[in-house]
């Protein structure tokens, strides 16, 4: 699997999806409890310390706790997780093994790209 193709789908098709969660704090703690409950069933125990930490940024900012976040990076987090919940990304979710391991490399990448955000969130809220 192309690291590059699966990211390059990632920035054309879920960054739009996004687009319609990051204003609306509801669909945001809608999509946090589908994670929560998708990263509980499946495990992804290389990247669960990751989403865990993106699931409390998106909680913080949706509920106004956390105001100083860019409004790309919550435009990118929101979709990161809509594509982790999304069963038939580029690798389809019912094929073992390989089913996840694009979303675990989308999920490192974005936390990568995401960690200059994330590190900030994290120094405000310890």
């Amino acid at each position: 699997m192309d690291k590059n193709y699966v990211i390059n789908v990632f920035k054309e098709q879920w960054i739009s999806k996004a687009g319609e969660y990051v204003h609306t704090p509801e669909k945001i703690q809608k999509l946090i409890l589908e994670i929560k409950d998708y990263v509980a069933k499946n495990g992804l125990k290389e990247i669960k310390d990751k989403v865990f930490l993106i699931i409390d940024y998106l909680k913080d900012v949706s509920s106004g706790k956390y105001q100083d976040y860019s409004g790309k990076s919550l435009l990118m987090l929101v979709a990161g997780m809509i594509y982790l919940l999304t069963p038939l990304d580029v690798v389809p979710d019912i094929l073992p093994i390989m089913g996840f391991a694009d979303d675990a490399a989308v999920i490192a990448w974005l936390f990568k790209e995401m960690n200059e955000e994330l590190n900030k969130y994290k120094k405000i809220n310890k």
